[in-house]
């Protein structure tokens, strides 16, 4: 990748007509839980964009001292996380470096960063799509890289490092109301040993499967490599009342040290517009349980909550094995009042049952049960289940100087080791004062069960915004009987191209999440940050 970055600075020099903007974030912090005087986390994110004629190309360099998640990149050398060129002409693309891809709905191959949970698996490589006509076009993907990944949400817990080697072949069609694609993929996973060992800790078949094994391999340290092949296919159809895609992958792998396995992942969703009536319905399939995959981020089908309460018990889901629905409801209507309904449930495959007997594919059957018994989950506690329901009424007032929103947010899980059961009701107020000046008041309320012990929570988070200019935010985070966290906030928009924010006080920990994975964030006690974010 050093090479990418000297080939984008020979380039600059050479060429003298570039367009080009930059930008940098960063943040500081410094808690009481720190013993030195080092900061708690010092982050430094540049993110440089360079347009030459049909060129584009993306460098993204981080210092950090340490970071708040994932390893210190203090040498220059460390520095370079995102490194990549895209040309552009009529008849053909290619882009060379750190490729981000996202095929069809991800079933097989969505790879992307997100620096908030320290997630990159992005492979080095070329990807090229060569545009036949209007209607076709042609893709080929090769790039080999050595991924990183967690096998818990605990940041210090070890992770993974397995070498992958990945090419693969496509096509798009596309016609006026239907759209069709097909990709082929074959990709190598090389495991040190110590990367199977580790695996023997995760919450799934294939954690049990390797803790089965492992007493008969432990002597022999072994390393093993497996090849795995992919055939994904998919269509969205579309008109004026809806839409409605389904997609497909075939997977054929390796148990680690075992035999040839058959998989596959299912996705189906349609969205339809009845008399105003906005519904959306998911269904996925996700049944691959004795492969780790790291190309495969296919949707979660379940509600990612806004609420700062409830995304502390979010579910984590397990993208080789799990399967449900989702569906969401909303109306708004003339008074300027919305409805929200969201309902999702999912389970995980097990080799010892049958699950097509325990009757659950039958969405009407059981639904009743599912929306109102609070105990019919336990039946299916083997299974892993997940539930979560979301009420929401939002509106604006005739005048539309005052904003409402309450919610009703529930969460039933059943995971490895416990059992959880979250009850929370978030509340937002919002109401403009003249000139463009804003009060935001934001609350919540939670009743938590973790197995038979109840815990009960409050937010409160009342803000002022100053002409658009300035804001001052107060945080309130307690536990009934326990902690409570207390903090402020200041930011200030500089100008359009420059933003500060303060913050001192407290924070509570917790997961952060995005498309489905997580890590816990430690907590944050009597300090101050400080992050600044600029465009140039």
């Amino acid at each position: 990748m050093r090479r990418f970055l000297y080939l984008n600075i020979l380039i600059t020099f050479i060429y003298s007509q570039i367009d080009g903007n930059f930008s940098l974030e960063s943040k500081y912090a410094k808690d009481a839980a720190a013993t030195t005087k080092d900061p708690t986390f010092f982050e430094n994110i540049l993110d440089i964009n360079l347009y030459i004629d049909d060129l584009y190309i993306f460098s993204q360099l981080e210092y950090s001292s340490p970071p708040l998640i994932g390893h210190r990149k203090e040498e220059l050398s460390d520095m370079l996380n995102i490194f990549y060129i895209e040309y552009f002409d009529d008849n053909f693309d290619l882009t060379i470096g750190n490729l981000y891809l996202l095929h069809g709905k991800g079933l097989s191959l969505h790879t992307y960063q997100d620096q908030n949970i320290d997630y990159d698996n992005s492979i080095y490589g070329i990807e090229s799509t060569y545009h036949i006509n209007d209607n076709f076009d042609f893709f080929t993907i090769m790039g080999r890289r050595e991924i990183i990944s967690r096998i818990s949400p605990i940041p210090e817990d070890n992770p993974l490092s397995i070498d992958n080697r990945l090419i693969s072949i496509g096509t798009y069609c596309n016609f006026d109301r239907v759209n069709f694609h097909y990709l082929s993929m074959l990709y190598e996973q090389y495991y040190q040993y110590d990367d199977i060992y580790m695996m023997k800790d995760l919450s799934s078949l294939l954690g049990d499967y390797i803790e089965g094994i492992l007493p008969m391999i432990e002597n022999d340290t072994p390393d093993y490599s497996m090849k795995n092949i992919e055939h994904n296919f998919g269509f969205n159809y579309f008109n004026d009342f809806g839409d409605l895609s389904y997609e497909r992958s075939l997977i054929y792998y390796h148990k680690i040290l075992g035999e040839r396995e058959t998989g596959s992942r299912e996705y189906f969703s349609t969205y339809i517009n009845f008399h105003g009536i906005n519904i959306i319905l998911e269904h996925k399939d996700y049944n691959t349980p004795y492969l780790y995959s790291l190309f495969s981020n296919p949707p979660i089908g379940y509600r990612e909550s806004t609420s700062i309460l409830s995304s502390r018990n979010v579910h984590t889901l397990d993208f080789n094995n799990e399967f449900g629905h989702q569906l969401e409801i909303n109306k708004s209507f003339d008074s300027g009042t919305t409805i929200l309904f969201n309902y999702a449930f999912a389970m995980h495959h097990k080799d010892d049952n049958n699950i097509k007997e325990t009757n659950i594919y039958n969405l009407y059957g059981y639904m009743k049960n599912l929306l109102l018994d609070k105990n019919y989950m336990h039946k299916f506690q083997n299974f892993n289940p997940y539930r979560q329901l979301y009420l929401e009424f939002s509106g604006w007032d005739k005048e539309e100087e005052f904003y409402y929103r309450f919610g009703y947010d529930y969460i039933q899980e059943y995971l490895a080791t416990y059992y959880i059961l979250a009850k929370t009701l978030p509340m937002q107020f919002v109401y403009k004062l003249n000139q463009g000046n804003s009060v935001n008041i934001y609350f919540e309320i939670q009743d938590k069960w973790k197995d038979d012990v109840k815990s009960s929570y409050w937010y409160f988070s009342p803000s002022y915004s100053h002409y658009g200019e300035w804001s001052f935010s107060l945080f309130f985070d307690k536990q009934k009987n326990a902690d409570e966290w207390i903090g402020v906030d200041y930011t200030i928009n500089i100008n359009n191209l420059n933003q500060l924010s303060l913050f001192y006080g407290s924070q509570q920990g917790g997961l952060v999440c995005a498309n489905g994975s997580c890590v816990i964030q430690p907590e944050f006690d009597e300090g101050v940050k400080a992050t600044y974010r600029t465009s140039f």
